[in-house]
């Protein structure tokens, strides 16, 4: 078989390829280097592929880059061994090698196939020039959208710079309007001390003459008529107490005191001063006080003396029959602190459900035709409320129409541990003192002059009267003194410029006591002048009960008993 092809080739002038270039020498090293060339352009495309397939190992053409790489390897390989059989007998080895080709070839083929629809789908030079106008064009909208976010900045920047002038500016307008309100509220504390001053000064002869009507003796008519002009002299008392009262507490200017006191003497002394409205009225008014209730607190006892009277003042003016029941009752909240709780129950006209809200309001009168009755300027529970807040408790009622009304109110203070000392209650009348005293009345209004000079020497002192400061320090230089009643303004030397001096003097009349007398009564102003020489201070207008209680806490007991 293999010599019968043999023949036939050789008959038609085929010759084999070794043979062929044994006898064609011009085609022998064209076939040389062609193969030499094919060799190595194998080889090198091969590495390069294998290069590219290593970079790119996750895509999804690295098998058949890999397959046809080697593919071309030995390609090359095999036209190298057609080189070499031309001088070496290794016809057999580049058969073998061949054989590997064609194996690789057709692997080759059969990825290639399998590969080829996930290579169809890789973008062609089409894509890729979409995909780079694409990212082009989002590279410009990116650089455009931070050129507007640059601008937007500008701009915010720009309205932040507006505003931030805009609050300087409004911060400099609220600055001055505080200001403004400061100088205001300053103006208004003064024009109050000065109404203060100049509506107690008239008021105190007024209250004070009505007081020796009452007490020289005289008609029962007579005596009634007194009765009611000194009623409505404490009612118009009573109104600018709260206006002063409600001016401190909305400037803020209240300040309490913390001091000792009796809460039974609170409690009795209220009941006393509104038995006598009570009674008129037919009404009963009871006082119960719990006995585990302490002794002596510390607090502001005055102010809780207020909250008391003006809830048991309008019980007693709301209640038409039957009787309002106060009580006080404590609960210990901490070792050395307590809460007192008090309440007034009456039996009066009640308020309605709707209105409750509003009564702690300042100036809520209620009903109109209850206003037109009973009276009144709608700040006494505003104030008892906001002084309640201020002692750290809180004030609430409960009520039915026509059928009374429970006022609850509860405060904090201190436990007095100190040893009891003698006190004086300040809702009693005292007795004054036993040995007559020699008093020096220092007052440049003749007719509050003329009201002490009655109410001491009806109590068996000796009194001489002087009208300024200068005159006091002269009677003070003159005759020694058992105690110094002295106003603070008057002509030529006022009241403490007066004391300061009798303080500074030799010998013993600069140990006097002296008693500011005056009708300031703003916040401060007893602190003041205390710290002025001044051993005790009323407020006017003065009744006999609040001038000898003053003298008493003033002598502190010498030459006198405690008051009944």
């Amino acid at each position: 078989m293999q010599t019968a092809l043999w023949d036939i080739l050789s008959a038609i002038g085929f010759l084999p390829y070794g043979q062929m270039l044994l006898e064609r020498s011009d085609l022998f090293w064209v076939a040389v280097v062609a193969q030499g060339v094919t060799f190595l352009s194998c080889s090198t495309c091969a590495i390069i592929l294998l290069h590219v397939a290593a970079q790119h190992k996750g895509a999804g053409y690295v098998v058949p880059v890999a397959v046809f790489a080697i593919f071309l390897v030995m390609l090359g390989f095999a036209e190298a061994l057609l080189i070499a059989v031309l001088w070496a007998p290794v016809q057999t080895l580049s058969f073998i090698v061949q054989l590997v080709v064609a194996v690789l070839a057709l692997t080759a083929t059969i990825v290639l196939y399998r590969q080829a629809p996930r290579l169809l789908k890789l973008p062609t030079q089409a894509d890729m020039d979409a995909k780079d106008r694409a990212l082009a064009h989002e590279v410009e909208e990116r650089a455009e959208a931070e050129r507007k976010l640059r601008d937007s900045r500008s701009a915010a920047d720009a309205r932040l710079m507006d505003r931030v002038r805009d609050l300087e500016e409004r911060n400099d307008a609220l600055m001055k309007a505080q200001a403004e309100t400061e100088r205001s509220n300053i103006a208004r504390s003064d024009l109050l001390a000065t109404v203060s001053h100049e509506v107690r000064t008239p008021m105190n002869g007024v209250k004070g003459m009505l007081e020796l009507l009452n007490a020289d003796g005289m008609e029962l008519a007579s005596a009634e008529i007194v009765d009611r002009a000194s009623e409505a002299t404490d009612n118009l008392l009573t109104v600018i107490n709260d206006i002063l009262d409600h001016a401190k507490l909305e400037s803020g200017r209240m300040t309490l005191l913390n001091q000792r006191f009796s809460p039974r003497a609170i409690m009795d002394g209220a009941v006393s001063l509104m038995e006598a409205k009570a009674l008129q009225k037919g009404l009963t008014l009871s006082a119960t006080v719990s006995p585990d209730v302490p002794e002596m607190l510390i607090g502001d006892g005055a102010r809780l003396r207020q909250v008391l009277l003006n809830l048991i003042g309008n019980a007693v003016k709301f209640t038409e029959a039957g009787r309002v029941d106060v009580r006080m009752a404590h609960d210990e909240v901490a070792r050395d602190e307590c809460r007192i709780d008090i309440s007034v129950r009456d039996t009066g006209i009640g308020i309605e459900r709707e209105l409750q809200k509003q009564l702690f309001k300042q100036f809520f009168k209620g009903d109109a035709s209850v206003t037109r009755r009973y009276g009144g300027a709608g700040l006494g529970l505003a104030i008892s409320n906001q002084l309640v807040r201020l002692m750290g408790g809180r004030i609430d009622v409960t009520s039915e129409p026509g059928q009374g009304s429970a006022f609850r109110f509860s405060v904090r203070c201190r436990i007095d541990s100190a040893p009891q000392r003698a006190s004086v209650n300040d809702s009693v009348l005292p007795s004054a003192v036993v040995q007559p005293l020699r008093v020096l009345v220092a007052e440049d209004n003749e007719t509050n002059r003329f009201h002490l000079q009655h109410l001491l020497r009806r109590a068996g002192h000796e009194v001489d009267v002087v009208e300024n400061g200068v005159m006091a320090i002269a009677a003070a230089e003159e005759k020694k003194y058992d105690l110094i009643l002295m106003d603070i303004f008057m002509p030529e030397m006022d009241g403490t410029m007066a004391a300061q001096a009798i303080r500074s003097m030799e010998g013993l009349s600069a140990e006097t006591p002296i008693v500011a007398i005056t009708a300031n009564a703003m916040v401060g102003d007893r602190e003041h002048y205390m710290s002025k020489g001044m051993d005790e201070y009323i407020a006017k207008p003065i009744d006999a009960n609040t001038l000898f209680s003053a003298i008493w806490r003033a002598l502190g007991g010498r030459d006198s008993q405690a008051p009944a």
